[in-house]
């Protein structure tokens, strides 16, 4: 695993970090046009985070103490290999501190996690036309596949 940059730290979130990754995400989905998507806050956050077993993970990427960068993720199991899976939902570094390797190292823990609880792999989506996502994600060695993703909401 690369080293983490001078200031910089990862670490497992807790219920007390809600408002701050909300506000990550909040800027995430600004960044993307989606913010109005959004419709969760830092208290159902808390609530599963803290849940046992947990609704879903976070990891933060912290500099000089201050979140900058998160990735997010559940738990579920691929019925074809038979085996459970991380499914990262958001990875999200703030754009002033892009390009630094905090994405990576973000992506690295996650790798780190899969092999330590016995998972088969991660797997997450990746807009086709964000084509610098889907160069990250080829130089970390993922198979980057087109398929479309479906929703179906309640009524």
């Amino acid at each position: 695993m690369t080293t983490l940059p001078p200031g910089w730290s990862i670490r497992a979130a807790v219920a007390a970090d809600m408002p701050r990754l909300r506000e990550l995400m909040h800027e995430l989905g600004t960044l993307e046009g989606s913010a109005a998507d959004i419709r969760t806050d830092a208290a159902t956050l808390a609530s599963g985070c803290a849940a046992t077993p947990p609704r879903f993970h976070a990891l933060l990427a912290e500099h000089e103490g201050r979140t900058c960068g998160y990735a997010t993720y559940t738990l579920g199991y691929s019925i074809w290999r038979g085996q459970s899976m991380i499914l990262l939902d958001d990875l999200f570094v703030v754009p002033e501190h892009r390009s630094r390797g905090i994405g990576r190292l973000l992506m690295q823990e996650l790798a780190a996690i899969r092999d330590r609880d016995g998972h088969g792999f991660v797997r997450w989506g990746v807009e086709s036309a964000n084509a610098r996502a889907v160069e990250f994600y080829c130089a970390l060695g993922a198979r980057v596949t087109y398929k479309g993703i479906c929703t179906w909401a309640a009524a």
